[in-house]
């Protein structure tokens, strides 16, 4: 038997992910992260199933010293940025397929920037769609966990802790918007019966009330708010019209359309400028190349002419952003693999790239008044699975998990332990555990 799982420690142990999870004030997810991605000292019994596990406070407090003497905090969470200092930029990278990871850029007064970096989501599976709280101190996306699940939209405090589900049942949902004054999540809701509504959501109740039915969705995102709140700009198809952009007032439902319907063209993730005037959106123009458009808006908030167009050339540009002045517009643009985040001015001009380095960004949200970005980023993940010498694939189990890529397995001449190669924190480093994955370093 394993020295390292003696049960002759003389002091109390925590013998469950619950205990463990309380003696650290955290949910027992983000402790069961910690393990997989921090090396939080968690043992296994050896005689019961592998999620039978149990830890020793005095390993728990050493893991506490050795991350603050790093210069990192005790508690990932508490890295967050301190609502006094100026935060420049929080980007989060999300997976499909994999684990998200984020970034918290900040950056000093003065014209030197100094960015630092930290993670804001990493589960597996595909996370999108992000939008931010007009306060600045939450997040929703969407959480398409696999796929056989439906996608579902969460909502997180930037400070730390645990997501939580907007609404309830077993809907798929897409496209969440925070209302400007942060009282509601508006969202596209598909049932399994075929129907597809665009609901309003109390984020702290989850009440839901559905708005409109409409046929279909498009694009992501496929609805924004007007900045007085009462209007929401939809690229959605109504009854027999659409895919089309349309304008639904809160207040009484009036619905009205600004961009009618345009044979294989189609217009979709709308922006409304700060001064509730224009309308920014991405647009087809040719197989597979998009461009930005700016349609003028009256003060009922209808069309005023045809709508111009913004940027030029190839490639995929999509999801634009105004900035707080209503000058410029920030768009992801590019290919997939070489995207990033680019700004012109929304009377034309020579795009240029964003100061941020986000190559491969694939969807964004930014709340200028508070200096703040959160994007998605497509990735791969790779994980470590343990196969019996035998043709039964069904035996398999999944050894080590990260959010990118861990290969190259060795075990060790005592098959104790295991060696590989993971690239977790950002950079390839070699990684070693015991054979069971329970605990590991660097």
């Amino acid at each position: 038997m394993d020295s390292s799982n003696s049960t002759n420690s003389p002091e109390q142990r925590l013998d469950s992910w619950k205990e463990i999870a309380a003696y650290l004030d955290r949910g027992v997810r983000t402790v069961q992260r910690w393990e997989r991605t921090e090396g939080l000292p968690v043992r296994r019994h050896q005689h019961d199933k592998r999620g039978t596990v149990f830890a020793l406070p005095s390993e728990i407090d050493e893991w506490q010293r050795r991350r603050e003497a790093a210069g990192q905090p005790a508690r990932p969470e508490e890295a967050a940025p301190r609502r006094s200092r100026r935060v420049v930029m929080l980007i989060a990278a999300c997976a499909a397929g994999a684990l998200a990871a984020g970034y918290s850029l900040r950056a000093p007064r003065g014209p030197a920037y100094d960015w630092t970096m930290r993670p804001v989501t990493s589960d597996h599976g595909h996370e999108h769609a992000p939008t931010i709280s007009p306060d600045g101190t939450q997040i929703a996306y969407v959480w398409h966990a696999e796929h056989s699940d439906p996608a579902q939209i969460y909502v997180q405090d930037l400070s730390g802790g645990e997501r939580r589900r907007l609404a309830s049942g077993e809907q798929s949902e897409y496209s969440p918007a925070w209302s400007p004054d942060g009282s509601a999540i508006a969202a596209a809701f598909a049932y399994s019966d075929g129907r597809r509504e665009i609901v309003l959501v109390t984020p702290e109740t989850g009440a839901c009330r559905t708005l409109l039915e409409v046929t279909t969705g498009i694009g992501n995102p496929m609805m924004a708010w007007s900045p007085d709140g009462e209007w929401l700009a939809l690229a959605v198809g109504v009854d027999d019209r659409g895919p089309g952009m349309f304008a639904y007032r809160l207040a009484d439902g009036e619905l009205h359309e600004l961009l009618a319907p345009r044979g294989d063209t189609f217009a979709w993730a709308p922006d409304v400028s700060p001064d509730g005037r224009r309308l920014a959106f991405a647009g087809t123009t040719s197989n597979a190349v998009s461009q930005l458009f700016v349609l003028a808006l009256d003060e009922g908030f209808r069309a005023i002419g045809e709508p111009y167009q913004v940027t030029s050339g190839g490639g995929s540009i999509s999801r634009p952003m105004w900035t707080e002045d209503g000058r410029e517009l920030l768009y992801r643009g590019g290919w997939w693999a070489d995207s990033g985040l680019w700004r012109i001015p929304v009377d034309g001009g020579e795009p240029r790239r964003a100061a941020v380095a986000t190559r491969g960004l694939s969807e964004a949200a930014y709340r200028p008044e508070h200096g703040l970005l959160l994007y998605t980023h497509e990735t791969g993940a790779a994980d470590l699975w343990l196969q019996p010498p035998c043709d039964c694939l069904e035996e398999a189990r999944r050894l080590i998990s990260s959010t990118l890529h861990d290969f190259n397995a060795r075990f060790s001449p005592d098959g104790e332990r295991i060696a590989w190669i993971s690239d977790r924190t950002g950079r390839f480093q070699v990684w070693t555990a015991q054979a069971e994955g329970a605990r590991r370093g660097r």
